[in-house]
């Protein structure tokens, strides 16, 4: 395991040694303040994946850890209080921490002692920790969660790639010329771009997404969900500051583009999709419509509280937790390809690429 890592990647692994200090799941509010009278104890946690896994069974009785590698029925006990000591010195260092990657020193011992691999899942999965959990009268639970942590840069639900680019048609009252493109290719800003296309009549359509496998997994969701989320986005690039979804979805709800007569149903469909996105379905990947993510998200607080969200017991809450937490992000437009203005070689039509990237705050 490399010793330098992003304030991110120190955060996953304080959130393990956190989970195993207040030896229960707390869950939290929506302002991310723990709720200490919703909890679940923790029996074991899981990290690593199964071909190289540790267990750790809390023996809350003798007030030690049981370190399992593996299959292995061979164990190492370490102080419940060592967990406590290093969760609190790995807090502190990641808060005081200057630049975007660093050592700290005086955990790796520590580290290596109890086989802490990498936390956070590769980029094929979203499952970066596994608890076994009471969920009451001694049923033992074991379930998944993605770890989201808010010390550093703020968490990303989805991360912009080439496949998450929508195309929309470019529509003119009079032909496009090399002049016109070259006009509004030029305009960086994209409010001032749209702006452009405002005053010279240019319209767009949503046509379709850059990769079939994400259109695909969007309409097993919904079949409208494609048109809905490039209503969402065309908004959000067009405007100042329109970026939050909840503002995002209510701008669509009253515009109502679609024509429904359930005011909800705008709202509800959006939620689904973050929720989908949180437990699992990616882009570039099938989706089979099923959560790889079986128990919700453990969130890092600023204040260092470790605050989960079950999907699994309280999906209102969760769904409360993605809907209203999270904004579109504009990345980076020279490397996914997006914001000008090219023309099909198939079919000579115009299109635009806009790209679909989701943030938490």
């Amino acid at each position: 395991m490399k010793k330098s890592k992003n304030k991110g990647e120190w955060s996953e692994l304080y959130a393990l040694l956190k989970i195993i200090d207040d030896k229960n799941l707390y869950a939290g509010d929506e302002n991310f303040n723990r709720l200490l009278d919703v909890f679940y104890p923790v029996l074991e946690v899981f990290n690593g994946n199964s071909l190289n896994f540790t267990r750790y069974q809390l023996d809350v009785n003798n007030q030690v850890v049981k370190i399992y590698i593996g299959t292995s029925s061979d164990s190492v006990s370490i102080p419940i209080t060592e967990f406590t000591k290093y969760s609190s010195l790995l807090l502190k260092s990641i808060k005081s921490a200057k630049g975007s990657s660093f050592e700290i020193e005086e955990i790796e011992d520590f580290i290596s002692q109890i086989n802490l691999h990498r936390v956070a899942s590769s980029s094929a999965e979203k499952v970066d920790i596994q608890t076994i959990i009471d969920s009451g009268n001694k049923n033992f639970v074991k379930l998944g969660f993605s770890i989201k942590s808010w010390l550093g840069s703020m968490p990303t639900l989805l991360n912009a790639t080439g496949a998450t680019n929508f195309i929309f048609e470019v529509h003119s009252p009079n032909p496009l010329t090399q002049s016109d493109i070259d006009n509004a290719n030029n305009i960086k800003n994209f409010y001032d771009k749209f702006s452009y296309f405002n005053e010279n009549q240019i319209e767009l359509s949503f046509s379709h997404i850059s990769k079939q496998n994400f259109y695909d997994n969007l309409i097993l969701i919904d079949s409208q969900l494609p048109q809905i989320l490039s209503y969402i986005l065309e908004d959000h690039y067009s405007s100042k500051k329109a970026n939050k979804i909840s503002d995002l979805v209510a701008r669509l709800t009253e515009r109502n583009p679609l024509g429904f007569t359930n005011k909800y149903f705008y709202e509800k469909k959006i939620r689904d999709f973050l929720s989908v996105i949180a437990l699992g379905m990616m882009p570039n990947t099938p989706w089979d419509g099923y959560n790889s993510v079986s128990g919700g998200h453990i969130v890092v607080s600023k204040r260092g509280d470790v605050i989960t969200y079950f999907y699994v017991y309280f999906p209102k809450d969760f769904e409360n937790y993605l809907f209203n937490r999270t904004k579109l992000e504009r990345g980076s437009t020279t490397r996914h390809k997006f914001g000008q203005i090219y023309f099909d070689e198939t079919n000579q039509i115009p299109y635009i690429k806009l790209n679909l990237q989701i943030r938490f705050f």
